[in-house]
């Protein structure tokens, strides 16, 4: 990235910028945006330097500014940057709501936020993330009622927010026990912020209710053992249709490995491909999945490549001599999601040859956490595995496995495939 001309980025940043919004998905994209930016904003001569109209023009790269950047940015500029709110990430979005002149700081400072409308926070978009914990319990309530629905959508609430946004709920509406369907609809992300014991006491006798808790990601592992204890006081877990389990969600994070045990074997059928996609099992909970699956399909030595990338991160309950047992065949049949999920204990059973055969993306979603249990040889392999690019030929990475084994500085992908035609055009 260092090699890469500042000026070529900032002389084709249109172009650039249109192939990188196709590469949101790609693992490491977080990374890449936050280096490319920090590059193309030097060049222009630091954040103080920075126009509306660079704002503007910045597109997707608006996810790179960082703390620092925003804080530099002139008043006229944070405002425009404010526009695009929803572009920012959670730290860029809290930092622009922080970070202003003197003069606005103060002003802040004894806001009286009982004294706005619900539009004053709608308008906020993302940036209402930066609103105090303390600001949050003077919204009036017909304000609360007004928009209470759509930031609880938002996304990157601190725990302190969360309970204050909880509190607000039960001093507007009453005991948590005495919560509405349509309230109980409304809270979206912040239903994380109540204690399990009230979590447990709402009444989860609407499906919808159940199924918008279930779209909930972020709980504790108790929040959502209790949720998922209230909704079995309704329907024993055995008799859960498949429709049921793929309504919870989230929720079934909350199954004890008993649960498991007990889901019958045409409901697991319909719902072991959600359960494979989420993360966040603990590794009893794993392995009693896995268990489910060979009751349900038998041994995992039969199971063909359809089967592996339904069960998905499941294979992280495989036993020792199963996680051996897999080849380089199965290998595309893996996800990356499912190779980040195995336990480093698992994951290191791996062969350095399995290891090495990897493709570049599934190389790249190994957790520093595994990294620290692997051999020198092991290590090697996926460095080498990191650096190859199986699907852009013109692409390149490079993967540096840090001394003693504690860690890995991911690769930046495929970089040259979106620079290559850039960089021709300047030497035609």
């Amino acid at each position: 990235m260092d090699q890469i001309p500042g000026q070529l980025l900032v002389d084709n940043l249109e172009e650039f910028r249109d192939n990188l919004e196709e590469q949101r998905m790609h693992m490491g994209f977080k990374y890449l945006i936050k280096n490319i930016t920090k590059k193309i904003v030097e060049k222009l001569g630091g954040a103080s330097a920075l126009t509306v109209d660079h704002i503007a023009d910045l597109g997707v790269l608006r996810k790179g500014l960082d703390k620092d950047d925003i804080k530099d940015l002139q008043p006229e500029v944070q405002e425009e940057l404010a526009v695009y709110g929803d572009d920012l990430d959670e730290e860029g979005a809290k930092e622009l709501f922080d970070d202003e002149d003197a003069s606005k700081r103060r002003k802040r400072a004894t806001t009286d936020y009982s004294s706005k409308d619900a539009d004053y926070f709608l308008d906020m978009g993302q940036i209402i993330l930066g609103l105090p914990e303390e600001g949050v319990t003077t919204i009036t309530n017909e304000v609360f009622e007004d928009i209470v629905g759509t930031v609880s959508e938002i996304s990157g609430w601190s725990s302190g927010q969360l309970t204050k946004w909880a509190e607000k709920a039960i001093s507007v509406w009453g005991a948590a026990n005495t919560f509405t369907s349509d309230e109980l609809l409304r809270l979206n992300n912040f239903a994380k912020g109540f204690t399990a014991s009230q979590l447990n006491s709402m009444d989860f006798s609407s499906n919808d209710v159940i199924a918008s808790f279930g779209l909930v990601s972020g709980y504790t592992a108790e929040q959502s053992n209790n949720i998922f204890a209230k909704i079995k006081t309704n329907t024993a877990v055995s008799n859960l249709t498949g429709s049921d389990w793929l309504r919870l969600g989230r929720i079934a994070l909350g199954m004890t490995t008993g649960d498991i045990g007990n889901i019958n074997a045409d409901a697991f059928k319909v719902a072991v491909s959600e359960f494979g996609k989420m993360t966040g099992w603990s590794e009893s909970q794993l392995d009693a999945l896995k268990d489910k699956a060979v009751a349900v399909y038998g041994p995992t030595t039969g199971w063909d490549g359809a089967l592996l990338s339904t069960v998905n991160v499941i294979i992280g309950g495989f036993t020792d001599s199963e996680v051996e047992n897999l080849n380089a065949e199965d290998l595309q049949y893996i996800s990356n999601e499912a190779i980040a999920s195995m336990p480093p204990s698992k994951f290191k059973l791996l062969s350095s040859e399995l290891i090495g055969q990897l493709d570049a993306e599934q190389a790249q979603s190994v957790t520093d956490t595994q990294i620290q249990e692997l051999s020198e040889e092991q290590k090697s392999a996926l460095a080498s595995a990191e650096s190859e690019d199986t699907t852009t030929p013109n692409a390149t990475s490079t993967t540096t496995i840090s001394p003693g084994g504690n860690g890995s500085t991911k690769s930046i992908f495929g970089i040259a495939s979106i620079l290559l035609p850039l960089l021709c055009a300047r030497f035609i």
